[in-house]
C-alpha cells in the first residue's frame, strides 16, 4: 500500500509533463425518468497517457445534483478528484445543417461571381464590337459604298442583339441569387447563434498506469426531467370491459437533447425525504362556538360527487407497443420498462410513450346528485385493478369510438371498486323540487323550526332496464343549538350515510318508467339567531 501510495504521488508531481488537459463528448445511454426528476447515465470514452492528468468529459446537463454524482473507469485507471462546471458544446443537430448551409452558400457565391465575370466580359465585346465597326467606317470613309455600310451595321446588330440578350438573361438570374444569398446569410447568422449549447463539463484528475482508451460512466439525479401518466379509455357498449391504454407524457428541460436512450418509467420519488416520520405530542382545545350553519356547494360537490368531476388534460394518441413494455411492481415503486430506445427533445416538449392496454371487467349504472347538477352520469365499477400498477391521472373517454369528454381515473383509493365516471346520459331526465304540502314554519317559545323538503322525479328513456345510484343530502348540525332531524325518506334509502348527510338509492329503472323519491327534514334552533340553509 505505501508503494502504491508513493507511486501514485511521483505520477501526480509530474503530470503537468505527461499530459496536456483534453476533453471528450459523453453520450447519454440510459434514463430513469421519475414522476420528479429523473436518474441519468452517460459513457464516455477518452484517451489518456501513462501517469497523471487531466481531463474533461462534455455534454452532461448543465444543472444536476452534485450530491448524486458518481463516476466509474475502467481498469488500470484511479480517478483522484472531479470537479463539475458550466460550458459549452457544439449541438450537433445544428452543426450539420450550418455545414450544409455553408457549403450551399459558397456554390451560391460561386454562381454568382460567374454570371458577373460573364456579364462584364458580355459588357467588354459590346463595347469592343462597337468600337471595331465605328473605327471601321471610319478608316474607310468615303471608300465604302452604301451596301457595305448597311452590311457591317447588320453584323453589329446581330453580334449586339446576341450580346444583349445574355446579358439580360444573366440579370434575371442574378436578383434572385442576391435574394437567396441574403436569406442563407441569414440563416447561418441565425444558427450560429445556436449551434453552442450550454452543457455540463466534468474535469476529471485521474492516473492510469499505462496509455491507452478508457470508459467512463457517470451517473447522476437531475430535477429537470419528469412524466406524468394518463389514460385514453374506451368503452364499446355496456356489455363489453372497460378498455384503457396506459401512456405516459415525457417532459425534460435539461438543455440535452436525448438520442436513442433507453427510458425507464417510476413513480418513485427521490427528492423526497428518506427519513420516517416521527409522532410527538399532540394537544386538543376548545374552538370559538359556531353561531350559524353553511352548507357550501363547494363542500357538498366533495360529499357527493368527487368522482364526477373532470380534470383537464392534452389528448394525445400514438401506436400501442404492449409487447416492449415491461411491468413491474416492486416493494416501493411501479416501474415500466421499456424495450425500444427513444429520442426526447431537451427544451420542454412534451414526448408521449404507449405503455399498456387493459381490459378491465367493469359493472355499469348510472349516478345522478340532483343537489348540485341535474346532470345523468354514466358510471363504470371496476374491480381487481389493483394488480395492474395503476396510477392517478387524466383520461380521454370514448363510448362506442365517439369522444365523450375528460376524466380523472382516481387510483388513490381505499375503496375496493374503482368508480369511473365515463359521461353524461341525455336519456335519462332528473328533476329536483321544493317538497309540496310541507309543514309551516313555527316559532314556539324561544325556538325556530324550520321545515324543508325536496321531490326527485327520474324519467328514463332507454329502451332495456339499467341500475340507477340516486344521491340527496341533508345538512348536518356543528352546534348544540342546532337541531337537524330528518322526518322522511321514501322510499326507505339503500343508504342513510350520518357522518356525511347523505342518502342514497339504488334501483332498477325499466323502460318508460317513472320513479319519486323525497327527502323531508326539520331545522330547529334559538329564534334570536340565524341560521343559513
Amino acid at each position: 500500500m505505501r508503494q502504491l501510495f508513493i507511486l501514485i504521488s511521483l505520477m501526480l508531481g509530474f503530470s503537468a509533463l505527461n499530459a496536456a488537459e483534453q476533453r471528450f463528448p459523453s453520450h447519454l445511454t440510459e434514463a430513469t425518468i421519475y414522476l420528479r426528476g429523473a436518474a441519468l447515465t452517460f459513457t464516455a470514452e477518452a484517451k489518456v497517457v501513462s501517469g497523471a492528468q487531466d481531463i474533461e468529459i462534455e455534454g452532461l446537463s448543465p444543472n444536476i445534483d452534485l450530491s448524486s454524482l458518481k463516476v466509474q473507469s475502467s481498469s488500470g485507471v484511479l480517478i483522484s478528484a472531479t470537479e463539475f462546471s458550466q460550458g459549452k458544446m457544439k449541438n450537433e443537430t445544428l452543426d450539420k445543417e450550418l455545414q450544409s448551409l455553408r457549403s450551399k452558400l459558397a456554390e451560391f457565391n460561386s454562381e454568382k461571381k460567374t454570371i458577373e465575370n460573364r456579364l462584364e466580359i458580355n459588357a467588354n465585346m459590346l463595347e469592343l464590337l462597337s468600337d471595331g465597326i465605328e473605327g471601321n467606317i471610319q478608316k474607310r470613309q468615303g471608300a465604302m459604298s452604301a451596301s457595305e455600310i448597311s452590311a457591317s451595321l447588320e453584323l453589329y446588330r446581330k453580334n449586339a442583339e446576341s450580346i444583349y440578350k445574355q446579358m439580360d438573361s444573366d440579370k434575371e438570374k442574378l436578383e434572385p441569387l442576391n435574394k437567396t444569398i441574403k436569406e442563407t446569410e441569414a440563416k447561418i447568422a441565425e444558427l450560429e447563434s445556436k449551434a453552442l449549447l450550454n452543457c455540463g463539463v466534468l474535469k476529471l484528475s485521474v492516473v492510469a498506469s499505462k496509455a491507452g482508451n478508457v470508459s467512463f460512466t457517470i451517473s447522476y439525479f437531475t430535477s429537470q426531467a419528469s412524466w406524468t401518466p394518463y389514460y385514453d379509455i374506451n368503452v364499446a357498449s355496456t356489455e363489453a370491459p372497460v378498455s384503457l391504454s396506459a401512456k405516459a407524457e415525457v417532459r425534460q428541460n435539461t438543455g440535452i437533447d436525448w438520442k436513442n436512450v433507453k427510458i425507464t418509467l417510476s413513480n418513485g420519488t427521490p427528492s423526497r425525504t428518506n427519513v420516517a416520520p416521527e409522532l410527538s405530542a399532540w394537544y386538543v382545545g376548545f374552538r370559538p362556538e359556531t353561531r350559524f350553519v353553511t352548507m357550501s356547494k363547494n363542500s357538498a360537490v366533495m360529499a357527493a360527487s368527487y368522482d364526477a368531476m373532470p380534470v383537464p388534460m392534452v389528448e394525445e394518441e400514438m401506436v400501442m407497443m404492449d409487447d416492449y413494455v415491461d411491468l413491474t411492481n416492486t416493494d416501493l415503486n411501479v416501474v415500466y420498462a421499456i424495450a425500444l430506445p427513444y429520442d426526447i427533445a431537451g427544451n420542454g416538449v412534451k414526448s408521449v410513450i404507449d405503455l399498456k392496454k387493459y381490459d378491465l371487467a367493469a359493472e355499469y349504472y348510472y349516478y345522478s346528485a340532483p343537489r348540485i347538477s341535474e346532470e345523468v352520469y354514466l358510471m363504470a365499477s371496476i374491480s381487481d385493478w389493483e394488480r395492474n400498477g395503476l396510477l392517478p391521472g387524466q383520461a380521454v373517454i370514448t363510448y362506442g369510438g365517439d369522444y365523450v369528454g375528460k376524466t380523472y381515473f382516481n387510483t388513490n383509493t381505499t375503496e375496493n371498486k374503482l368508480e369511473l365516471t365515463l359521461g353524461t346520459d341525455q336519456r335519462i331526465t332528473v328533476k329536483r323540487e321544493v317538497l309540496k304540502d310541507l309543514k309551516a314554519n313555527a316559532t314556539v317559545g324561544n325556538s325556530t323550526t324550520v321545515y324543508k323538503g325536496w321531490q326527485i322525479t327520474v324519467r328514463g328513456s332507454h329502451n332495456r332496464v339499467f341500475r340507477m345510484v340516486l344521491k340527496d343530502q341533508y345538512p348536518l348540525s356543528t352546534d348544540k343549538d342546532i337541531d337537524v332531524k330528518v322526518t322522511s325518506i321514501t322510499p326507505s334509502a339503500s343508504y342513510n350515510n350520518t357522518q356525511n348527510g347523505i342518502v342514497t338509492w339504488e334501483f332498477n329503472l325499466a323502460p318508460g318508467e317513472v320513479r319519486t323519491f323525497s327527502l323531508s327534514y326539520s331545522v330547529k334552533y334559538p329564534k334570536d339567531r340565524t341560521v343559513v340553509l
